[in-house]
């Protein structure tokens, strides 16, 4: 039987409440269904779309990105999960001062160029975007950027031109294609935007926005009498976002306490594919706080849970063994191993491990009713009656301890 998640913050010696726990239980659970229905509408959209169901196909994309107005990937919705949390604050911090001094120099100019259009001061940002493009020629973000700021004081044929430019420069930058085929849209040219936006769709096929520009752009050719096909791609079900995973590595680096509360997902829903990637996702994620962190013990002992919750169980077994070579006193990796052995058969080694979480102070009813079935395994009738009576004397309510006490005296 698991631990109760508390239970395992209290083991760590954290202040984190059950309250706060199941809060922040609840905003994940909403983030990740959110992310899973945003997808099922998009992917049924562009099916719509490829069977020439245009209306119904408008109709999916625009609750996609009612559902996630951003498209975000399911990474970057957890992040938003927990970036916003006061506890992991200085986590967040920590990345984007990462982020500032990694920034090049193309990146600063932009940024540049675009306080000053924000500061009321158009020209000068067109200026600076041209002094930027002197000295970085084949940036194309710096064309894209100085177009999107010409479109908007309405100088469109150069914007287009720069859009042009910035997509010769780098064919899959989408953004240009999807600036691009709107300036063909507002001129009354619905074929070459359709062509555009499909370009931008197979690069993004994860973009509801971009699926929903192309609809339209089709739906005005159809509206024109032609006979219009369209093959979009169907979006993968796993969206990489590195960024995303990036940020939440350096949260969980931060709080390992952090996974606990993805194991309050209701466990029914543990199995099926959608979990099953939001458990791929935490794992890359410690990976990668691991790869700057090799001796924390805390990170290898929650590369282990999810390697249980993923039915990797030897491997969960290797990476928990890591987390108590690191530090033995880990009383919820003791506590963890131990349901782990007696998962594979190894209840002598499980019996250990919880004798020496209860040594080092592990007072808790979970530990002892998991205590008192591999004493009952083994034929130690006593013993599991005693660990049994200490369940139930911390959780009186603790009903099953209570019936296998009662199945001990029957």
């Amino acid at each position: 039987m698991p631990l109760n998640p508390s239970t395992r913050a209290r083991s760590r010696g954290t202040s984190v409440s059950l309250a706060a726990e199941t809060e922040e239980s609840s905003a994940i659970r909403d983030a990740v269904s959110r992310y899973f229905q945003s997808s099922d509408h998009l992917r049924r959209g562009v099916c719509l779309l490829n069977a020439g169901q245009f209306s119904l196909a408008s109709r999916a994309f625009a609750e996609a990105s009612e559902i996630n107005p951003d498209s975000r990937s399911l990474a970057a919705m957890m992040a938003a999960c927990h970036v916003g949390h006061a506890r992991y604050a200085a986590a967040a911090e920590d990345f984007a001062d990462a982020a500032e001094a990694g920034a090049n120099d193309v990146t600063n100019r932009v940024r540049q160029a675009l306080a000053l259009w924000k500061d009321s001061q158009p020209s000068k940002a067109i200026l600076a975007f041209r002094d930027a493009l002197r000295d970085h020629p084949d940036s194309a973000e710096l064309h894209f950027q100085l177009g999107i700021l010409l479109a908007g004081l309405g100088q469109t044929d150069e914007a287009e031109l720069r859009f042009t430019q910035s997509i010769s420069i780098d064919r899959e930058h989408t953004e240009s294609l999807v600036s691009l085929a709107l300036c063909h849209a507002a001129r009354g040219e619905p074929a070459q935007a359709k062509k555009f936006l499909l370009r931008a769709q197979r690069i993004m096929p994860h973009d509801a926005r971009i699926a929903h520009l192309l609809t339209q752009a089709v739906t005005a050719l159809a509206e024109q009498g032609l006979n219009v096909s369209v093959q979009a791609h169907i979006p993968p079900v796993s969206q990489v976002d590195s960024g995303a995973i990036e940020l939440l590595s350096h949260v969980v680096e931060q709080e390992p306490d952090f996974i606990d509360a993805f194991l309050l997902l209701p466990s029914s829903h543990k199995l099926d594919d959608p979990d099953r990637e939001v458990y791929s996702v935490l794992a890359r994620t410690l990976h990668l706080a691991l790869n700057r962190n090799p001796d924390n013990p805390e990170l290898h002992c929650a590369v282990g849970r999810i390697h249980e919750q993923l039915g990797n169980t030897n491997k969960a077994v290797l990476s928990t063994e890591e987390a108590l070579s690191l530090d033995p006193a880990l009383v919820h990796g003791l506590i963890q191993l131990a349901r782990l052995y007696a998962r594979t058969d190894r209840e002598d080694e499980a019996v250990a491990r919880l004798e020496e979480a209860i040594r080092l102070g592990a007072n808790y009813a979970d530990a002892y009713y998991l205590l008192g079935s591999l004493y009952q395994g083994k034929g130690d009738d006593s013993l599991a009656r005693q660990a049994y009576r200490s369940a139930l004397a911390l959780n009186e309510k603790y009903e099953a301890a209570r019936q296998a006490l009662a199945s001990l005296a029957a």
